[in-house]
C-alpha cells in the first residue's frame, strides 16, 4: 500500500511545471547538484560524452530523452522533433544506436493516432540507421493501448522495436505469449519473482536478455548462466569495481549513467591498470580498436600514451 502511495504522490509531482522547473534551476547547477545522481545532462552533447565514457569501459547504453504525459499536440510534436533531433546526434558522434521512449510523451494522453505517427517518425528514421527502440511500458492503465500500437507497427514492418512488460500484473504471461508471437524482443525485470528457474523458462520462451535492480542480482543471475543483463539503476561511482568486475568475467552488463559526474568515473581518464595489462580485453571491443581509442583520449587529456597491448 505504501509503495502504491508512494507511486503515485511521485506521478502527482512529476506533473508540476514549477517543481520540473526548480529542479532544473537548483538540481543541475553544479556536478554535485541533487538531480545529477539521476540525469546524465540537459542537453544532447551532454548525454553523448556520457555515453563515450560509458561506451570507453566496454558496457552498453540507451539514451532517454526525459518527459511523459504532454498535454497538447504541439508538446508532443516537439518531444517528436527532439528525438529525431537526438537520432542525428547519435549517427553523427558514433555512439551505440539503443533508444527508449513514452508514448504519453509522444502524446497518447492527448490523440492516440498522432502518438502513432510520431511513433512511426521515429521509427523511420532509425531504421535505415540500425538503431533499437524500446517502448517503455507506463503505468497499467496503458498497457494495452501500448501493446497494440507496439503490435500495429510491427505488423507494417517497423521490426526495430521492442516493449517493456510489467512484472506484477496477471496478465504478463499472456502479454508476453503474445508479444513473442509477433518475435518482438522482451527483456523481463527480475527483482519481483528473483527466481533463477521462471527467468530461465522467460528466457526459454523468448526473452532476450534480463533486468535487475541490483548488481547483487546481477551476481547472483549470471553465477546461473545468464549473462546479457541490464542494471536499470543509475550506476554509483563506490559500485564501478563491481560492475567491471562483472563485465571483465563476461557479464554483458548495460549501465545506467546517473551524473556527467559518475560518467567521468567510468571514462578512460580514470581507466585503472587492468585496462592496460596482457589481456587488454574489455568485452565487446575488440584490442586494437579500444587500444587506438585509448590512445586518442589519452593523448587528448594528458598526452601519455600507453604501451602496446598483447596480442
Amino acid at each position: 500500500m505504501l509503495d502504491s502511495a508512494s507511486k503515485a504522490f511521485f506521478h502527482l509531482v512529476a506533473k508540476s511545471r514549477t517543481l520540473k522547473s526548480l529542479a532544473s534551476r537548483y538540481g543541475m547547477r553544479k556536478p554535485t547538484s541533487f538531480a545529477r545522481r539521476f540525469i546524465a545532462g540537459e542537453s544532447v552533447a551532454e548525454a553523448i560524452d556520457a555515453a563515450r565514457a560509458v561506451e570507453g569501459r566496454g558496457m552498453h547504453i540507451t539514451l532517454d530523452l526525459l518527459g511523459e504525459s504532454v498535454t497538447n499536440l504541439d508538446e508532443a510534436d516537439a518531444a517528436t522533433r527532439e528525438y529525431l533531433a537526438v537520432i542525428d546526434a547519435i549517427v553523427q558522434s558514433g555512439i551505440e544506436r539503443n533508444l527508449s521512449l513514452k508514448l504519453t510523451q509522444l502524446g497518447l494522453d492527448v490523440d492516440k493516432a498522432s502518438a502513432v505517427d510520431n511513433l512511426r517518425k521515429i521509427l523511420e528514421r532509425v531504421q535505415p540507421a540500425g538503431f533499437f527502440v524500446r517502448v517503455d511500458m507506463e503505468n497499467s492503465p496503458y498497457t494495452d493501448v501500448t501493446l497494440e500500437i507496439v503490435e500495429t507497427l510491427w505488423q507494417h514492418g517497423y521490426r526495430e522495436i521492442g516493449v517493456v512488460l510489467q512484472s506484477m500484473l496477471y496478465r504478463s504471461e499472456q502479454d508476453l505469449a503474445r508479444m513473442n508471437a509477433l518475435g518482438v524482443r522482451l527483456r523481463p525485470h527480475v527483482k519481483t519473482s528473483k527466481c533463477p528457474e521462471v527467468v530461465k523458462r522467460q528466457l526459454a520462451t523468448g526473452a532476450q536478455g534480463i533486468t535487475v535492480s541490483t548488481l547483487k542480482e546481477a551476481e547472483r543471475f549470471f553465477a546461473e548462466g545468464i549473462d546479457d543483463i541490464f542494471y536499470a539503476v543509475a550506476i554509483a561511482p563506490g559500485k564501478l569495481d563491481h560492475a567491471m568486475d562483472l563485465t571483465l568475467r563476461g557479464c554483458r552488463l548495460t549501465l545506467l549513467v546517473e551524473s556527467i559526474d559518475a560518467a567521468r568515473e567510468l571514462g578512460i581518464a580514470a581507466t585503472p591498470a587492468w585496462l592496460f595489462g596482457d589481456s587488454f580485453v574489455v568485452p565487446g571491443v575488440q584490442p586494437r580498436e579500444l587500444f587506438e581509442r585509448v590512445v586518442s583520449r589519452l593523448r587528448a587529456r594528458t598526452g601519455d600514451t600507453p604501451a602496446e597491448p598483447g596480442p
